[in-house]
């Protein structure tokens, strides 16, 4: 993975496939792959659909950072919104059998969901689980009472709708808002090419999505994937990420993954402690002249 070239001459020489990576390749952030069973029962600590919500979350996270604002508390809203669009297509999160059903959308899956919340927000509201099987409230009594809840629900669904109106045909990150054209086969060596990119204040974004889509794809292979990032600090530096990046790199040697982190400087490791996490995960670290460096 590469935002500055600075691979181009290995890629040429390893005859790697070159992937330009730019506006118009499909990156789906709602994408999720099936882990092979052995794999889960080998490993039963492993979650995947808690760790693609994980995921998600640092995705919109980062998004929202974009636009100088926080997702806050409407990621309450956003996750069951986002269930609601996994269910719609069959997959259920808590289910690893599912997970390998075409995945949903923002455009054509999680955006209408969110227009349904806000038009029938008392079918989508928190409250119906609450009170499920409960004999003791009546349901509409409930709403009634508790009409703040929702009203803010609906607050949050009007908020969220708005925003995705980035992932929409024609805008700026439309080609993140339908299906993924980015696959790996039977190449050796795989160059995604960031360059167009560059510059773009989506850079560490793209970054972060790339990150996930070759992660998703290596749960399925039964290769083992060298997966070298150049210029990591555009994916240190965001912190909504570090979370999810943390928790993939811990995993990552269930699906025989090997991460390299490649960087001009060490200060993002160690700016925090999710970051000095994924260093400390890292059992061989090479260091070149690196003026300044302390033990």
């Amino acid at each position: 993975l590469d935002p500055l070239e600075g691979f181009a001459g290995l890629a040429s020489a390893l005859d790697s496939r070159p992937v330009m990576v730019g506006g118009s390749t499909g990156l789906n952030p709602l994408e999720i792959k099936r882990v092979p069973q052995e794999i889960l029962d080998d490993n039963p600590e492993l979650d995947p659909g808690k760790a693609k919500l994980k995921d998600l979350k640092s995705f919109f996270q980062s998004f929202f950072e974009l636009r100088n604002e926080e997702l806050g508390e409407r990621w309450d809203t956003l996750s069951r919104a986002i269930k609601m669009a996994y269910e719609e297509v069959g997959i259920n999160l808590d289910d690893p059998t599912t997970h390998g059903r075409p995945d949903p959308t923002i455009q054509d899956h999680l955006v209408p969901v969110l227009l349904d919340m806000i038009v029938n927000e008392e079918d989508n509201s928190i409250l119906n689980d609450v009170v499920e099987g409960s004999t003791e409230h009546d349901l509409s009594e409930v709403f009634e009472q508790a009409r703040g809840v929702t009203d803010r629900e609906r607050e949050r669904a009007i908020d969220l709708l708005l925003a995705m109106e980035s992932f929409l045909e024609g805008n700026a990150l439309s080609n993140m808002g339908g299906e993924s054209d980015f696959e790996m086969g039977d190449e050796s060596s795989l160059y995604l090419d960031l360059q167009q990119q560059e510059g773009r204040g989506s850079l560490g974004l793209m970054m972060n999505l790339l990150f996930s889509s070759v992660y998703e794809r290596a749960k399925q292979t039964d290769k083992n994937v060298i997966f070298a990032i150049d210029e990591a600090r555009y994916i240190m530096r965001d912190r909504s990420a570090l979370e999810f990046l943390e928790q993939a790199v811990r995993h990552s040697r269930h699906y025989d993954l090997s991460i390299q982190f490649i960087t001009q400087t060490v200060d993002e490791f160690f700016q925090h402690p999710e970051s000095e996490a994924i260093a400390d995960q890292c059992d061989h670290k090479l260091f070149f002249h690196t003026e300044g460096i302390d033990e």
